[in-house]
């Protein structure tokens, strides 16, 4: 017998699969869920809450405040305030407008509001009744659990913010400036009952129906201790004003108060003792029990379980430095610089500091493509690496300036640029570096070369310079903007963009002329744009994004509900890009494309396999019930499918081969499939006309006879196969 085939190696075989959905998005990486600021949050018991801020965000609890998901939804306005009736109704309301969900806050359906103006605040005081206060003395009613709503007169064009009532009669607001008024009808009549002239109010909060505290400007307070009717002024602090407290009962409190500060006090608020808080927390607080949350700038997140004397951060908003430049070296690999240097190795889902140069504060990364590192920033620092960042070195630059731009073209040539006009060239790997003369003292921030000796610069008010000899002579390109310029991406020699204060530039006669161009939406600074290929770029800024797909021809606003300054951007490919922020965020771009390592197997019996995810940017779980991108077991025969929480689905069939299965037969000039087990052994005469010697009889995974496309012999040759399976 003539051996067609090797032993195969069993199970190895990967085919990678791609599916496709609908949606493209950006999703946060850091912070973990989300970095929008969050504007008030809502603890309806000990595990279930809910907390909203800019751009339509939501996020919930489900285990007391440990975790948080975010609640995506299509609203995009700046959210104000929430309550929750029980854990499936609630209503939320920003802007002049108003949500409701019956589903736990999965999906929301506006409520028509009777008011044009700002709502700021909602509260419910049973499961029907409940009110929402706003701008010009806007007041709104329901008593059927916010299906609809009705406005109230409150004979004041101030405006209203924080409501609290003791029953569907009894309760407060607080109006701005300083004062509060109560009603004992059910907002039929109101009553000033609190005056504190040229002043806003605060924080408030009851620990029942008659005792409660509110907090103003100059740092006071007032106590009630009869629903309202009337207050007792408290002085916590001369000079620092009390921004958020909280009351276990009538006599234990904590107050938090500006620059940091905190105060407690033992007989009501009284009299207080201050100390300086070893934590940060934020600036919008709820309680229930003694359990507390607490929300605000950049997505923070707190959770107390002591009544609020003790905080552990559950959301941060940045990892403990923001942004200013990200690179890439594939889809894996990747540096964030900014007061340190981080590094991920998994597509960004983590990140970890790589920095033992003992330098700090960055402003740029140049990943060279010998994929050598070089990062600059403050004090005329910079430093390299040859090994991904694992070790670092300070490289001598003979400046103090501060270093704003850093790039190089091959592994030895390369510029910095920074303030007060400066210029450095190193053409020895940055072992020494020389000025090159840019005549000019304005901070130039960003330098890029198409070839060693073709480059361009950007910096302060009309500053762009540009280089045909390697820097040494710069020549001023005329602009005549007025503006600053930050960042530019050389297409090629003769298409250019730059971006800066209110404006994005081009040029299409390598920097002759520069027209601004034209992006039909209001816009604050332009930080950086790059593009992935010849057509699709994307702008982003402060709190703008543009994207175009003609080349920069034309720019396309992106609603992308995301707050924050992005300076940084980078494409691998495109499907796989990041952006990164002055306040520490970074997010991914994910065009909905997901793969899985498998998409059928045949095994012998109780043999493991490895099933594995990747790009999908939220949490994977198997229809067996386990999680994670990979996951490794002894399958039954069947179809096991991943769901990313993100979108979409993939599934992998498998098969297991049967025991003491042994076939033989005759094999005519055809396609046919057997199942096999470890090897097969051929005989019999394969005609003389083979068209090539390539193996004729391949071996899927152990489990299978194919023959190739290829496979060609003489009409009605014959041979024979014996598939031997598992148990032999």
């Amino acid at each position: 017998m003539t051996n067609l085939n090797k032993k195969a190696s069993l199970l190895l075989l990967l085919s990678f699969c791609t599916f496709f959905t609908n949606g493209q998005s950006w999703i946060w990486q850091r912070p973990i869920p989300q970095g929008n600021t969050l504007t008030d949050v809502f603890l309806l018991n000990q595990n279930h809450g809910w907390a909203v801020g800019m751009y339509g965000t939501v996020v919930k609890t489900t285990d007391g405040g440990l975790t948080w998901s975010v609640l995506n939804n299509t609203i995009s306005i700046h959210l104000n305030a929430v309550h929750f009736i029980n854990e499936s109704t609630g209503i939320i309301v920003g802007s002049n407008k108003i949500y409701r969900t019956t589903n736990g806050g999965v999906n929301w359906v506006e409520i028509y509001s009777p008011s044009g103006e700002s709502l700021v605040d909602v509260f419910f005081v049973n499961s029907t009744t409940g009110w929402i206060s706003g701008g010009y003395g806007t007041l709104l009613k329901t008593t059927n659990g916010g299906v609809s709503w009705s406005s109230v007169q409150t004979n004041s064009y101030n405006g209203l913010s924080k409501i609290h009532f003791a029953n569907e009669n009894e309760g407060i607001i607080m109006l701005h400036p300083g004062r509060i008024i109560k009603t004992v009808d059910g907002g039929n009549t109101w009553e000033t009952k609190l005056v504190r002239e040229n002043t806003s109010f605060f924080h408030s909060e009851f620990i029942n129906a008659h005792t409660g505290w509110v907090s103003f400007g100059g740092g006071g307070m007032a106590r009630t201790n009869d629903a309202g009717n009337n207050w007792m002024f408290l002085e916590v602090h001369p000079s620092y004003q009390v921004t958020s407290f909280h009351f276990s009962d009538s006599q234990n409190g904590i107050a938090f108060l500006e620059y940091g500060a905190a105060g407690k006090t033992t007989d009501g608020g009284n009299t207080w003792s201050f100390f300086r808080p070893t934590y940060s927390i934020g600036d919008y607080f709820a309680f229930n029990g003694n359990r507390g949350v607490s929300v605000g700038y950049d997505g923070r997140i707190c959770l107390s379980i002591d009544n609020g004397n003790n905080w552990q951060t559950i959301v941060a908003p940045t990892i403990n430095s923001g942004f200013y430049d990200i690179d890439f070296k594939d889809n894996n690999t990747g540096w964030a610089v900014g007061t340190s240097i981080y590094k991920t190795t998994n597509g960004g889902s983590t990140w970890t500091q790589s920095n033992n140069s003992g330098v700090y504060n960055f402003n740029d990364i140049c990943l060279t493509p010998q994929h050598t590192l070089f990062a600059a920033g403050y004090d005329g620092k910079i430093i390299k690496s040859t090994n991904g960042g694992t070790s670092w070195s300070v490289l001598t630059t003979n400046t103090t300036q501060e270093l704003l731009g850093i790039f190089f073209i091959n592994e030895n040539t390369g510029w910095c640029v920074g303030h007060n006009g400066t210029i450095l060239k190193t053409i020895n790997g940055g072992q020494t570096w020389n000025p090159q003369n840019s005549g000019d003292t304005k901070y130039l921030y960003k330098v890029k070369f198409i070839n060693e000796n073709t480059g361009w610069i950007v910096g302060g008010r009309d500053v762009i310079l540009k280089t045909t000899d390697g820097g040494n002579n710069w020549i001023p390109q005329n602009t005549n903007t007025g503006d600053y310029y930050y960042n530019l991406f050389i297409k090629d020699e003769s298409t250019i963009f730059a971006t800066g204060h209110n404006t994005l530039l081009r040029t299409t006669d390598g920097g002759v002329s520069w027209n601004k161009q034209n992006l039909n939406f209001p816009y604050y600074n332009l930080r950086n744009v790059y593009f992935w290929d010849s057509n699709n770029g994307m702008v982003v800024g402060e709190e703008s994004f543009f994207r175009t797909t003609d080349g920069g021809n034309t720019w396309t606003k992106q609603y992308l509900k995301i707050s924050g300054d992005f300076w940084a951007i980078k494409f691998t490919d495109a499907s796989h890009g990041w952006i990164a922020s002055s306040s520490g965020s970074i997010l991914k771009y994910w065009n909905g494309e997901i793969s899985i390592n498998q998409q059928s197997v045949s095994i012998c019996p109780n043999t493991p396999i490895t099933l594995s995810i990747e790009d999908c940017p939220g949490t994977v779980t198997w229809s067996n019930g386990m999680t994670g991108n990979n996951i490794s077991f002894i399958p039954t025969p069947g179809v096991y499918t991943a769901h990313c929480s993100s979108g979409g689905s993939k599934s992998c069939t498998v098969s297991v081969a049967e025991t003491n299965l042994s076939i033989n037969e005759p094999l005519r000039s055809i396609s046919r499939d057997f199942q096999a087990a470890d090897y097969i052994q051929s005989q019999s005469q394969i005609g003389t006309n083979i068209s090539d010697d390539r193996t004729r009889v391949k071996f899927q995974s152990g489990k299978a006879i194919i023959l190739d496309a290829g496979f060609k012999v003489n009409n009605y040759a014959i041979f024979t196969a014996e598939i031997k399976s598992c148990s032999n």
